[in-house]
């Protein structure tokens, strides 16, 4: 789905229709937004990426839990290595969309030359926005700033 079809269009007329229709019933609408975005992705970019999308939301759930953990039993210095590896993981898939992989693909192609098939990754719609909102996730988790998600 591109953003300038008739596609998208009805796409945001009916999510945003959907929307005000449910606001009676409280967190209807935020199933909604949930629904509205999940299929927003798959449609944009495919499968692959809405599956990286929810490994990226898992990881940063589990060590988001596990900062709350270690923070409110004075064990800092573990808070603290669960921090450090979220905000890693986060930007290396952050960093192979937006830096790596213009060198993949002319790996890709060495490869291919060779008779090697390699599958490409399209890069998830708002990456770099979705990674720094996690990162600060992490850190106001850790800061005490935010509880975890419990759900």
């Amino acid at each position: 789905m591109e953003l300038k079809s008739v596609e998208y269009v009805w796409f945001v007329f009916i999510a945003v229709f959907i929307y005000y229709a449910v606001c009676k019933i409280p967190g209807l609408q935020r199933i909604v937004l949930l629904l509205a975005g999940t299929y927003f992705i798959w449609k944009t970019s495919g499968i692959k990426s809405l599956c990286i999308v929810f490994i990226l939301i898992s990881v940063t759930f589990v060590l988001g839990n596990l900062i709350e953990k270690a923070v409110s039993e004075k064990k800092k210095g573990t808070a603290c290595i669960f921090m450090w590896a979220g905000i890693f993981f986060v930007l290396g898939i952050l960093c192979y969309f937006k830096f790596f992989r213009d060198t993949f693909s002319l790996v890709q192609a060495m490869l291919l030359e060779h008779g090697i098939r390699v599958s490409s990754l399209v890069q998830p719609v708002g990456i770099s926005f979705y990674s720094l909102s996690l990162i600060a996730y992490l850190m106001d988790v850790f800061h005490r700033k935010h509880p975890s998600e419990k759900n």
